[in-house]
């Protein structure tokens, strides 16, 4: 009697398994983009990047009013608030809910200022 060395079964498990690896490594992308190269979307505009520290508010190192900083996120349509640990709270308060008033998205990397710009962290 012939002893069976489950050759087929491992080489079936061998080439899934390299299959599955090859697949995730893809980032999950699958079939679908097999054969041609994918590259994520870039943003139309970047959103301006406003400071707030304990100075007041700028926007490339040129101190500027709220009323100019909400005038500039809204002619690229987003922003990006970067409170300094030495802000002002009320300054950052003041700028946040006039950007969310204002309809446009806010960005910020400070958790308790993401809740005034309407929920967005991370930036």
């Amino acid at each position: 009697m012939a002893r069976d060395d489950h050759s087929g079964r491992n080489l079936a498990l061998a080439a899934g398994g390299g299959a599955l690896l090859w697949w995730l490594l893809r980032q999950g992308r699958g079939w679908a983009g097999a054969g041609r190269a994918v590259s994520p979307p870039v943003p139309a505009v970047q959103p301006v990047r406003i400071r707030v520290d304990q100075a007041g508010i700028s926007i490339e190192g040129r101190p500027v009013s709220v009323v100019e900083a909400v005038a500039e996120a809204r002619s690229v349509g987003a922003a990006i608030v970067m409170p300094t640990g030495a802000a002002r709270q009320g300054t950052l308060d003041v700028l946040l809910t006039a950007l969310r008033d204002a309809g446009l998205p806010v960005w910020t990397r400070d958790p308790a200022a993401a809740a005034i710009a309407g929920g967005r962290h991370g930036a």
